[in-house]
């Protein structure tokens, strides 16, 4: 009899470290499929943030606002600038702005990224670069100065209300190290003005190291 009833105690004891191993299994399953789930919605959420912006300056001069951003305040010696100008009607009337010179743009050998909304013509609006600006070293120095291109011939684009024009320059040429300002340059006639004018941005602080 007291055979029997030490077999029956230690087939309870084995059932019940079985028992105890097997939901420390589960749970151990469980916590695992927890922090994968986790991990993966973590992931997808941070893909579905909008890229980090870089500094960003605006001029405000109604009908239009013109901006000029760039990716980054800091950069390596070497690494690409990328500087992305946008034109937007603020108005509520579609306006006209006329260009007196034509900055072609050569997809092989120049591209100009280009996105636009209530903007035409189609080819003007995609065919041209709209946009200038400047590159200055703190001590002055002006590196880079441009806003017209080579082409003397004037050509106009359109902007409804809300809509807008960005496109995006990639500056490749190393820079020294140092500080530099960046400004954008937008030349054209704009509605309310009855000559050329040279709007610019506010100045973005940028460093090469």
């Amino acid at each position: 009899m007291r055979s029997v009833t030490n077999s029956v105690l230690v087939s309870m004891t084995v059932s019940f470290k079985s028992l105890f191993t097997s939901r420390k299994h589960k749970a151990a399953l469980v916590s695992a499929a927890l922090i994968l789930v986790l991990a993966v919605g973590t992931y997808a959420y941070l893909q579905s943030l909008p890229p980090a912006a870089g500094p960003k300056v605006t001029l405000t001069s109604p009908p239009i606002e013109f901006s000029t951003e760039v990716d980054k305040a800091g950069y390596q010696y070497g690494e690409n600038i990328t500087i992305t100008f946008l034109l937007r009607n603020t108005s509520n009337d579609t306006i006209t702005i006329t260009k007196p010179t034509r900055w072609v743009i050569v997809p092989d050998l120049f591209p100009i990224p280009t996105e636009s909304y209530l903007a035409s013509p189609e080819k003007g609006v995609r065919g041209y670069f709209h946009f200038g600006f400047s590159i200055t070293h703190q001590n002055g120095t002006e590196i880079w100065k441009q806003y017209s291109g080579l082409y003397q011939t004037i050509y106009t684009i359109y902007i409804e209300p809300a809509g807008y024009v960005k496109q995006t320059w990639e500056w490749d040429m190393p820079l020294p190290q140092g500080v530099y300002y960046i400004r954008g340059i937008l030349y054209c006639e704009i509605p309310g003005a009855f000559a050329l004018s040279i709007l610019e941005t506010p100045t973005i602080t940028i460093t090469i190291t």
